[in-house]
């Protein structure tokens, strides 16, 4: 998505290209879940198994709020951390190859790419795929697997340089056609950029539904939804969209009070946690796409000091 001067840059890497896929067949391979076992595959997923599995207990974050695990459907397979992973304790044998083209970022750059990759991998290993490298497209879309659909994301607040957020959520093709997810620090746009980026109709709705939530970041919010519905049309429609091309209607918000389990109850005393449906819509004609809809359905959460989007189209 096109970003207005100032804001975060849309991640057109962090979706799939259906079109980049096509230009490489000797990667779009049919996979099962179960290994035949005393093969080589199945050798290197018993590997791959150990490898993320050891990265999940080290870097994933507790489930408390602001966890993708109270957005998205227990069909999508999810992993996310709040800790970088220095290159050498990553385990990750495709690092090489995958962050191909990176050598001359800066550090924090390739830290960032690396922790998201090993997210996606260990949400790939969760929904059965094959251990391979998760290479990037045309645009810096990752190449996922035949059968699989997934979305990337990650932030770093530059006010506080240790906070960072890194995610991955993966879906296979028989149970989701669009799959699109954002994250984003829970702090309000700067000053003017809600107004290049939103329409007065949708700022005049979205304060009267959260009139009662005055602490809530609604510009940021609306921001990432946007970011979200782009990630899910990306990999059909292959073009790139405004930000007023897209016109967020919310079906409904409340305020989401987790169950009190150990996991939350650090959170319990301060912890907001707000939480709601919204439907999103292209209202440019010029950026309609014949394959897609025009309107997609998505969930948001608010949730400790982190904006989580989802927009899903299921089979």
């Amino acid at each position: 998505m096109r970003s207005p001067r100032g804001l975060p840059r849309g991640q057109p890497w962090e979706v799939r290209s259906d079109e980049a896929l096509n230009q490489s067949p000797s990667r779009r391979q049919k996979w099962s879940a179960e290994p035949v076992i005393g093969d080589r595959r199945s050798t290197e997923r018993r590997f791959a198994l150990l490898r993320y599995s050891r990265f999940v207990e080290r870097y994933a974050i507790s489930l408390g709020p602001g966890s993708l695990r109270q957005l998205l459907p227990t069909a999508i397979h999810i992993a996310e951390t709040e800790a970088d992973v220095a290159p050498e304790e990553s385990e990750n044998p495709f690092a090489d190859v995958e962050s191909a083209g990176l050598h001359q970022a800066v550090e924090q750059r390739r830290r960032e790419f690396l922790t998201t990759r090993c997210c996606a991998h260990a949400a790939l290993e969760a929904a059965g795929a094959p251990p391979e490298a998760l290479l990037r497209g045309a645009q810096g879309q990752p190449l996922w697997p035949d059968g699989v659909i997934g979305s990337l994301t990650h932030f770093s607040a530059r006010t506080d340089r240790g906070k960072v957020y890194r995610g991955a959520a993966v879906t296979t093709t028989d149970k989701y056609a669009l799959l699109g997810i954002d994250a984003e620090l829970g702090k309000p746009l700067p000053r003017g950029l809600p107004e290049m980026i939103t329409s007065r109709t949708e700022r005049r709705s979205a304060a009267k539904l959260f009139e009662t939530v005055p602490e809530l970041p609604v510009s940021r919010l609306m921001f990432s939804i946007k970011e979200s519905f782009y990630k899910a049309r990306f990999p059909v429609s292959g073009s790139f969209l405004d930000f007023l091309d897209v016109e967020i209607d919310f079906a409904q918000s409340e305020r989401c009070v987790p169950e009190l389990t150990p996991e939350y109850a650090e959170y319990a005393a301060d912890g907001m946690s707000v939480s709601g449906t919204f439907a999103a819509s292209v209202v440019n004609p010029a950026r309609s796409h014949r394959s897609l809809p025009d309107a997609l359905e998505g969930r948001f959460l608010v949730g400790g000091d982190r904006i989580l989007t989802a927009v899903m189209l299921e089979r």
